[in-house]
């Protein structure tokens, strides 16, 4: 042991336990231990290998050792990389064993509660409690782990299922659907219905009615056990109708049997009916001529005269509950139509399904060539084969008919000569008229130039049926009275469904709009500036901010009067809507162009009339100066916004393009 120089330094050390007693230059070596103490050591240790005594071994081995711990330890640059890496990989573990640990919490949470869950109706309410909480990957857990213990959970299912549809997550709904056949949960009637309509209020995502198709034509399959109802189908017709596909429509329908639960009901019909609206007269074709859409037009009336054909036959029979929407719809399939005979015939619809006395004579009739209503009405742009008096194509009158009636779509039912039909246990029960039928009948009576009939059938529902008129009635009522130009039914009316004790309709810009187009288009009438007036202050009242619109067509009624006083009193009316709109444009937040384009004008047509004032020799010469000095302000602004400079003889929007604006 003592050949060696460090276990002998060692046992001196151990003797004597003060080694700086002993330095190396101080120590006493044998001459066979000296030659190793002359060559320096490679390792701090002892080691049990023969060293070789071949000249250049000391230096190969030191080279050997620098390389292994160049390996060992990497440069400053490494270091750091190496660093970073192991901190993400490091925080991504934790996070992981955080959502991990997290998660086994959950469902160890879930599983305590689930023992005293056993009441379906408990499970489900807490279900519909988690998916409230914004927790739904907790309230999916639990579903699944009450189906892996074989509980009743259908109606938890039906939850997730309708909660997904409500947030936009259609794929995942259906994805929900099949877990929950796959965990031997069944879907009852009401996971169908659920899917369905969600399908309809996601109508715009993608394969929304490839899927709502398949889950309803799989109810109908071999083996199922939940049949189609009338209720899918007409969650099925909803999806064709928003998603504008007629043909899988009509597919849906020709399956539809004609008796039992399946047969079709009241919203069924109504659906039909507003899918044929919607499709004639809304997707208005590019490149189509005005005598082509009006074609369109006729043959979807013609097409609906032919469904409520069968409606009627249906209620006669007492398999069928017409309501006040069904009639409505009819109502403005027919409003669309191209020929007055299709405008009168909502009146003999409303007498035929409410049992509504027609106020005046049928079209065609010889009482009706004398009555007040013109006896010859068409739409305009109908081609010459359109005309009023030639029968529609599903018309079977006799060849000497002098009246030239369609067929009976719209008879009245206690006129009926089929009497013997109808059964005395089912007789009919006629629909309660609201606010969309008293829309529809003014709407006709607007469409016919029969103001008259229109004060009628307005007295008529709102004395007799008690129906409070709403916002949209007003204006349909305000349209008819503008047609002739009654200005001051127009105030008496607003004054007493806005301005009086018993108003409970909040008007809107559009209502004062409508009836400041009326008073313009009176403007023959002496006291036509106190009825704008009237409702200028009004508007004031009731709205928060002015309309612009409005404000405008009162300047311009002031200027068609061509009085000094009357001109100077509405700028100074305007004044306010001038700031409202000039503080919009400046420090309002985004405002959408056709806004713009609004208050752009408004302005212009303010400008217009400074022009027009200072004109007029009668101004004094304080009221000029003001006058030039407000025009150059507003001048200003417009030409700061872009808009282009407003000529003194230009004019702005006239009252029939206002009141077909409007």
């Amino acid at each position: 042991m003592l050949d060696c120089p460090s276990c002998l330094e060692r046992c001196f050390q151990a003797v004597v336990s003060r080694s700086h007693l002993f330095p190396a230059s101080r120590r006493q070596f044998s001459p066979y231990t000296r030659q190793w103490a002359n060559q320096r050591r490679s390792r701090p240790y002892a080691t049990a290998v023969e060293i070789s005594r071949k000249p250049g071994f000391l230096a190969a081995s030191e080279d050997a050792r620098l390389t292994a711990k160049e390996r060992r330890y990497p440069t400053k640059a490494e270091n750091a990389k190496i660093l970073a890496y192991k901190h993400k990989h490091r925080v991504h573990q934790y996070k992981h064993d955080a959502n991990g640990t997290q998660r086994q919490v959950d469902e160890e949470q879930l599983r305590l509660e689930l023992a005293y869950l056993k009441d379906p109706l408990k499970l489900s309410d807490r279900v519909w409690s988690l998916l409230h909480q914004d927790d739904e990957e907790k309230a999916v857990t639990l579903a699944r782990m009450a189906s892996s213990k074989n509980m009743q959970c259908v109606v938890g299912w039906n939850h997730i299922i309708d909660w997904m549809m409500s947030k936009g997550k259609a794929n995942a709904a259906v994805k929900t659907y099949n877990e929950m056949k796959k965990r031997a949960q069944f879907p009852d009637s009401y996971t169908y219905l659920l899917l369905l309509r969600g399908f309809a209020k996601n109508c715009e995502l993608p394969n929304s009615l490839g899927n709502a198709l398949s889950i309803y034509y799989s109810m109908s399959g071999t083996g199922t056990r939940v049949r189609p109802t009338i209720i899918h189908s007409n969650a099925m017709l909803k999806v064709c109708v928003r998603t504008k596909n007629m043909d899988a429509l009509w597919g849906v329908i020709e399956k539809l049997p004609e008796e039992g639960s399946g047969a079709p009901d009241n919203l069924t019909f109504t659906t039909i009916l507003n899918a044929l609206g919607m499709q004639k007269f809304e997707d208005r074709l590019s490149g189509m001529t005005e005598e082509e859409y009006a074609a369109r037009r006729d043959d979807a009336v013609s097409q609906g005269r032919q469904i409520w054909g069968s409606i009627v036959n249906h209620w006669r029979k007492g398999r069928l509950l017409i309501d006040a929407d069904l009639v409505c719809a009819m109502g403005r399939l027919l409003l669309g139509g191209v020929r007055a005979r299709d405008w009168d015939d909502v009146l003999s619809l409303i007498q035929q399904t409410m049992d509504i006395t027609r106020l005046i004579a049928p079209f065609g009739s010889k009482e009706r060539e004398h009555s007040h209503v013109a006896p010859r009405l068409r739409a305009p742009h109908v081609a010459a084969g359109l005309t009023t008096d030639v029968r529609l194509p599903n018309t079977q009158g006799k060849d000497n008919d002098p009246e030239l009636r369609p067929r009976s779509e719209f008879d009245s039912i206690r006129s009926s000569e089929n009497t013997d039909i109808v059964a005395r246990s089912s007789s009919p029960t006629f629909a309660q008229p609201d606010n969309n039928t008293l829309s529809a009948v003014i709407e006709a009576c607007q469409k016919m130039y029969a103001k008259k009939l229109a004060d009628q059938y307005w007295e008529l529902f709102t004395k007799k049926f008690d129906i409070v008129p709403d916002l949209d009635n007003l204006h349909m009522y305000l349209r008819c009275l503008r047609q002739y130009r009654s200005s001051v039914q127009t105030v008496e009316l607003l004054r007493t469904h806005l301005d009086g004790a018993d108003a409970v309709v909040a008007p809107a810009g559009k209502t004062f709009r409508i009836a400041m187009s009326c008073c313009a288009r009176d403007s023959k009438n002496p006291h036509i500036m106190t009825h704008a007036k009237y409702l200028l202050d009004l508007m004031e009242k009731k709205l928060s901010q002015s309309d612009s619109k409005t404000v405008s067509l009162y300047l311009d009624l002031a200027l068609s009067t061509r009085d000094s006083e009357h001109i100077l009193y509405a700028v100074e009316r305007a004044q306010k809507a001038v700031t409202e709109v000039k503080s919009l444009l400046s420090f309002g937040a985004k405002i959408n162009p056709r806004a713009m384009e609004e208050a752009l004008e408004f302005l212009g047509n303010t400008l217009r009339v400074y022009f027009a004032m200072l004109r007029d020799d009668r101004l004094t010469h304080t009221a000029r100066s003001q006058f030039q000095e407000r025009r150059a302000r507003l001048q200003a602004f417009l030409d700061r916004h872009k808009s282009p400079r407003v000529v003194p003889v230009k004019k702005t929007q006239s009252a029939e393009e206002a009141e077909a604006a409007t």
